[in-house]
């Protein structure tokens, strides 16, 4: 399985979590994990509930998309056909919906090829021929979604999406409709065997997606130092980062910001959009010296 992932947004992996729902957990703490679920999901960050983004948002896609147990079932599965006139064996996903509806487990069979050129509500995606979502294909909306409950890009597949241009928004939205991939499972989007292909690009390309502090960040600071040039990475004023626990085990809690300000000194100073609220460490193990 080959994945490109080249976002035209900052992606950091942290877990933003509040004190009601400060916890670490183990591979044996299933259970203390379901009966937290809730509280964490609700601290979570999900770029569709992001005010920043809103303008972008489709606006049906909430009324289309999060909508529970849709009543999708595996013997609903539908093989597309492109019926090509023209030998192509393409298919518009704006043409789709007379073979798949929003609880059918829609697959794109090898040799053909699906273009989004619209929305697309289905039950599941399964892609064994390819999928193209880029400005061509979407030149008609600035932006369009794909729902489904799983996206899986199985054995000689390739889901490729490249957005280019920064007036264009493109949405993949993971629904909760029962839908379940033997490998996969439910509410998911990936590749499976060796010769599956995810590719997804944007306009924006970022060099690195996540550093580490130069110095420690403690209770009150606005002012947080790397160890990388943030210029030189790609990071922006408007950006959202997150700063992970840097206590032992991941324990401790994380804090999301805004990038107000980058410095112009080349010392990889960035100003917050707030305060930090928790202490963060910065501590540094040499290599040992060479050996002659």
């Amino acid at each position: 399985m080959r994945i490109i992932y080249s976002i035209s947004f900052l992606v950091a992996f942290a877990l933003i979590i509040d004190q009601t729902t400060e916890a670490a957990f183990d591979q044996g703490d299933e259970n203390a994990y379901l009966a937290n679920f809730d509280l964490i999901d609700a601290a979570s960050y999900a770029a569709i509930d992001d005010p920043s983004g809103a303008s972008s948002l489709p606006s049906d896609l909430l009324a289309q998309c999060k909508k529970e147990n849709n009543g999708v079932r595996v013997d609903s599965e539908i093989n597309v056909d492109a019926s090509p006139t023209d030998g192509s064996n393409i298919i518009l996903s704006s043409n789709l919906s007379s073979q798949c509806q929003s609880n059918s487990i829609c697959t794109i069979p090898p040799g053909v090829t699906l273009r989004m050129d619209s929305s697309l509500n289905v039950g599941a995606l399964v892609v064994r021929g390819s999928l193209e979502w880029n400005d061509i294909t979407q030149q008609q909306y600035s932006s369009i979604y794909l729902c489904a409950g799983f996206v899986a890009v199985e054995e000689g597949g390739a889901f490729r999406m490249d957005l280019q241009d920064q007036g264009n928004r493109g949405w993949i939205y993971i629904k909760d409709d029962g839908a379940v991939h033997p490998v996969l499972r439910s509410r998911s989007f990936g590749g499976v065997g060796s010769n599956s292909i995810v590719e997804i690009t944007g306009s924006r390309q970022l060099l690195r997606t996540w550093s580490l502090l130069s110095e420690p960040l403690r209770i009150g600071d606005r002012y947080m130092k790397l160890l990388h040039n943030p210029v030189y990475m790609g990071w922006k004023v408007g950006d959202r980062i997150a700063i992970a626990p840097t206590k032992s085990k991941s324990r401790g809690t994380g804090q999301e910001f805004r990038i107000v300000h980058v410095s112009d000194d080349n010392d990889g100073t960035i100003t917050l959009s707030q305060a930090a609220q928790h202490d963060f460490d910065a501590d540094f193990y040499p290599p040992p010296p060479p050996v002659n």
